[in-house]
Parts: structure tokens; C-alpha cells; sequence
């Protein structure tokens, strides 16, 4: 039912699975397979006799990983969403047809490319170009480069234009089954086929009959956009934003909090979008995200919209993970969050919202083993801070103390 392309041109089991790409003998993507040959490739068929078995692939971790915080996964959510029957029946028929699928998806996850606005500490270069052009200037930095072959390997290739190829919008084009589109990025707002693709949909008449999901920055909401927006019927958006003012500057540099907050505002005024906000939790917002929520909270409450928050979790890079931080320092940032949960008006009304930031409590809680990776994240922070200007104690001196308290001197 669900069928995910990568920023890359490869084609994903979804969007949450580790590895993201499904491989044979070869990658399958764009330029050598169709979303018909990636999805009935012996990777997949075996990804689907093994759920069958009850056994959990292990592209599939994070989302059990997540249930086991008390968290409602991507897993779940999406099982839910769908019609009971109608997944049955594909299961059915996969089950006598050596575990093919047929059917075309009803729902395309397009990430067309990886142009971007941001640098986004904890983002990488098949996400955003800018990281692409950041990171080649640092492989110069042999400290750089240590802690990039240990995390990632080889050097990152460049990605080309893949989204241009007209054999893969004939491709799409050519599903006649499909009800829900996501598209990201990169910025999904920078990429131009993205709003080719929504003119196509108003042009066949799909504007009531199709959902559209962004996953957007906040930084880049144009008129364009928002008219091609008013021809759907079922808009989701969610903004990913990590913190408010210097915090956000800093760990998504070079973005502009007055500039997200007026985006998110007026987003807030088209009525039938259903909106919510992704923060990432990481190393740098472990003390300082409950400030955006209680924004969100207090925009909620002036505007009498409905918002939801779902709060990400950083795994990858490992010194990007909140549970680098010494123990003191996140039960802070888990009391924080939770005293937040009890008085919040949006947890208060919304369940999914609540159960986001209790799991996000438990996983700043819990115990680890990723403590050891401070030394990376102390350099890794030094080096970006050098490369771009910038300091640790520009985003507000309490973690940067904290640390010191720690004997973490950055």
C-alpha cells in the first residue's frame, strides 16, 4: 500500500526503516527499476514473509524500539490508518503469489532530491545539499574526517537529478490507485517538480480525491504554495522545528525564528490544513525544546487551532543522540518535558501528542551506552562552530555550563 523513494532516487521499504534502501545484488532505484520491480524484488518478499513469521526485519527496529518507550510508532500509526480489509486482501494475495504485490501503492512518500535552505547539525548529505557542499570543505579537517569514516564510511557522493528523468513521472503518473502523497526533501518548498506534480493532480481533477503530507522547515512559504494548497480537500503539514530564536538558529543555521514563526502563523489561518510540528530530539535541544512547546501551546490556545506535536528522536549520528548527554543533564530536560505534558493544552486534548512527549521523557531516562560517544560529539561540535562562526554558548550559556559542571569543555 505504501511505497517510499529516497532523496538519493532509491526506492525505501518506508520512511523510518534502517537501512532505507532496498537491495538485491544492486540498489533498486530510479534510474534501473520501477516502483513496480523494487517492490516485488526478493528483498521485499522476503521483508514480507518474515512479518508473516511474526519475526521483526531488521529495517524495522526503530519502530519497535520506539513501542518499547511507550511510544505509538510509525508502525502502529500507519496500521491504523489504513482499511483493515483492503490490507488483508493484498495480504492474501501476496501470500499465494510468493509475497508479490501487484496492486499499485495508494501511498507515494516522494523525496525529490535533497536542495536545501539549512545546515542542520544533526543532518546529513543525502538530506540537504548544503550539508553536501559544508561537509566536502571539512573532509580537509582530518578531525572532521576521522569522525565522518567512523560514522558514515566513504565520502558522500553527489546527488544528481535524478527527479527529472520523464521515465519516472510516467511511472508515477501512471497509479491510478493513489489517495495519499507525502513529499519532503531536502525543503519540499524548494523543489520545483513538487509543484508540478500538485499542478498535475488539480489538472485530473484528483484536488478532493487525494491527501497531500509536507514535511517542511518553516522557512520558505510562498504564494505559490499556499494557492496550489487551497485545491486540496485534506492538507497535512508538519513543520520541523527543534527550538525558539538562537536555539533553532543554531541547530538548523542558517534558518531565521521570526522569519518560522510568521510562516507558522500564517499557516495557522488556513483552517482545513491539519498541522502539527516534528522537533528532533537531540544533543543540542535536550534543555531548551520545551520552550517551542509551550509557543506551540500558547499558539493553540490565542488562535484556537488545533496543533499536534510529534516529537523525533536523533538515533544517527551517534553523537547527535540525547543520550550522549551525561545523566544529570537529561533529567533536566526529561523533568522539563514532562512538567510541560501535565500542564499543556495540547496534551491535554490530544492523546498522540501526549504519548510523543511522555516516550520522549522515557528515552532521555533510560539507560545507554551512548555516553561514550561525547568525545565525537565535543569535536564534532567544535568543528562546526569553527567552520561557521559560531559557539556553543550562542544558543544560551545553561548546557554549555552544565557541560563544563561535567568536566566537558567545549
Amino acid at each position: 500500500m505504501h511505497q517510499v523513494v529516497v532523496p538519493n532516487g532509491s526506492y525505501s521499504h518506508c520512511c523510518v526503516s534502517f537501512p532505507n534502501h532496498i537491495m538485491d545484488d544492486y540498489v533498486y532505484c530510479v534510474e534501473n527499476a520501477t516502483f513496480f520491480d523494487a517492490r516485488n524484488s526478493d528483498y521485499m518478499k522476503n521483508t514480507r514473509r518474515q512479518m508473516l513469521k511474526g519475526e521483526v526485519p531488521v529495517q524495522c527496529r526503530r519502530c519497535f524500539d520506539e513501542e518499547q518507550l511507550g511510544k505509538k510508532s510509525h508502525r502502529i500509526r500507519s496500521n491504523e490508518a489504513w482499511d483493515s480489509a483492503a490490507v488483508h486482501s493484498l495480504v492474501e494475495y501476496s501470500i499465494a503469489n510468493d509475497f508479490s504485490v501487484v496492486e499499485d501503492p495508494t501511498y507515494l512518500d516522494l523525496r525529490l532530491g535533497n536542495r536545501c535552505n539549512l545546515k542542520c547539525r544533526m543532518c546529513s548529505p543525502w538530506n540537504s545539499d548544503k550539508v553536501y557542499d559544508e561537509t566536502i570543505e571539512l573532509l580537509h579537517d582530518d578531525s572532521f574526517k576521522e569522525i565522518w569514516t567512523t560514522t558514515y564510511g566513504q565520502p558522500p557522493q553527489k546527488i544528481g537529478p535524478w527527479y527529472n528523468s520523464d521515465k519516472f513521472w510516467d511511472d508515477v503518473k501512471s497509479n491510478k490507485n493513489i489517495k495519499k502523497i507525502y513529499m519532503t526533501g531536502g525543503e519540499p518548498t524548494l523543489i520545483n517538480k513538487n509543484y508540478e506534480y500538485m499542478e498535475y493532480l488539480i489538472e485530473q481533477g484528483l484536488g478532493d480525491k487525494v491527501e497531500l503530507f509536507f514535511n517542511l522547515n518553516g522557512t520558505n512559504i510562498q504564494g505559490r504554495f499556499i494557492e496550489l494548497l487551497k485545491a486540496f480537500s485534506k492538507v497535512s503539514i508538519n513543520v520541523s522545528a527543534d527550538g525558539k530564536d538562537d536555539l533553532q538558529h543554531y541547530i538548523r543555521y542558517p534558518s531565521n525564528w521570526d522569519v518560522i514563526e510568521k510562516n507558522f502563523i500564517a499557516l495557522m489561518k488556513i483552517k482545513h490544513i491539519n498541522l502539527g510540528v516534528t522537533p528532533v530530539l537531540q544533543t543540542y535541544n535536550v534543555l531548551g525544546l520545551d520552550r517551542l512547546l509551550y509557543f506551540l501551546d500558547g499558539c493553540e490556545n490565542q488562535y484556537q487551532r488545533k496543533i499536534h506535536i510529534d516529537i523525533l528522536i536523533s538515533y544517527h549520528p551517534n553523537y547527535s543522540n540525547a543520550l550522549v548527554m551525561p545523566e544529570t543533564i537529561r533529567k533536566i530536560g526529561a523533568e522539563r518535558l514532562n512538567t510541560f505534558r501535565e500542564q499543556s493544552i495540547i496534551c491535554q486534548r490530544d492523546q498522540l501528542s501526549n504519548n510523543s512527549i511522555h516516550s520522549a521523557t522515557e528515552f532521555l531516562l533510560s539507560t545507554c551506552e551512548y555516553e561514550k560517544y561525547i568525545e565525537q560529539f565535543v569535536s564534532y561540535t567544535r568543528i562546526l562552530d569553527r567552520h561557521r562562526n559560531m559557539h556553543l554558548i550562542d544558543m544560551g550559556p545553561e548546557l554549555w555550563n552544565l557541560l563544563n559542571d561535567n568536566n566537558i569543555i567545549i
